[in-house]
């Protein structure tokens, strides 16, 4: 495993749009395919592989609504 491009805790964006807090390997805390707000069980253990880049603040303001309103995260 090798640290990405992108320094721990960068919010990021995928390709599908979908918004997660990066931890220098993969996903810490994020939206699934599906949009349902899910943490990482362990280093590595939920990667992204199109990485969009640095979410704007407006998506940002979005996830962190979601996460608020979200009663149990589960993992990933």
């Amino acid at each position: 495993m090798r640290l990405s491009e992108y320094k721990a805790g960068t919010i990021l964006v995928d390709g599908d749009g979908k918004v997660f807090i990066h931890d220098g390997y993969g996903v810490i805390i994020g939206e699934d395919s599906d949009g349902v707000i899910q943490k990482s069980n362990g280093i590595g253990n939920w990667m992204k592989c199109n990485i969009k880049g640095v979410a704007t603040k407006e998506q940002i303001s979005e996830f962190f609504a979601k996460v608020r309103k979200t009663q149990k995260i589960i993992n990933y």
